[in-house]
């Protein structure tokens, strides 16, 4: 957990500071997901009846869980978020008429 904090203070100061702060909140998520799938479960936390049937999941570890998630709006997968990250980079990227879209462009 110690990774997670000092990733998250960093990018946490630099976005604070009004600086870029892309690279190290991808960090940070390629952190968190890395250790979500190395050290806890991710399973059916329960299924809820509303207008529509909507299936949560949760991670689970030594018996705690963490707070539900809509699996269809959760990227569990570092791989495919990183693809969908390149893909957004990419689509700025032919619309701006800068050569390549700087960090700063999407970050603030």
């Amino acid at each position: 957990m110690k990774e997670i904090d000092n990733k998250l203070k960093l990018a946490s100061s630099q976005y604070n500071a009004g600086e870029s702060h892309l690279r190290a909140s991808i960090d940070l998520i390629q952190c968190c997901l890395t250790k979500l799938a190395n050290c806890s479960n991710y399973e059916l936390y329960g299924s809820f009846n509303g207008s529509a049937r909507i299936d949560y999941f949760a991670f689970s570890h030594n018996n705690e869980f963490s707070r539900p998630i809509r699996d269809d709006l959760f990227i569990n997968e570092y791989r495919d978020f990183h693809e969908l990250y390149i893909c957004i980079i990419e689509t700025l990227n032919q619309k701006s008429s800068l050569s390549r879209a700087e960090e700063s462009d999407i970050t603030n």
